[in-house]
């Protein structure tokens, strides 16, 4: 309706165009209105001050600590230049999905 508007006129003045233009009005209005009524919307609330300690590992997106703990049969002894780097390739290839 807003990329050929000329033929709304044409659509209007028949009985199965007119049915067909307020249907599609309406259902933009449905749609918008089931939406804003429907879908969930994320709030932040108040910010909240605290101190947070004790024992934290992680493994995902720190690759410091992979290197430092990474199990592999490429060790520094069998590569001493590459061994940490090889030990990241083979965790990240096993990874990815095709």
């Amino acid at each position: 309706m807003i990329t050929h508007f000329q033929q709304i006129r044409q659509a209007a003045l028949s009985f199965l165009g007119f049915i067909t233009l307020i249907a599609a009005i309406i259902s933009m209005f449905y749609t918008t209105a089931s939406d804003a009524l429907v879908s969930p919307h994320l709030g932040f609330g108040h910010w909240d001050s605290k101190i947070m300690d004790g024992l934290v590992k992680t493994v995902y997106a720190n690759p410091s600590y992979m290197r430092e703990n990474c199990q592999t049969p490429i060790t520094p002894i069998v590569d001493p230049e590459y061994a940490e780097v090889t030990c990241l390739d083979i965790d990240h290839a096993g990874q990815c999905e095709s």
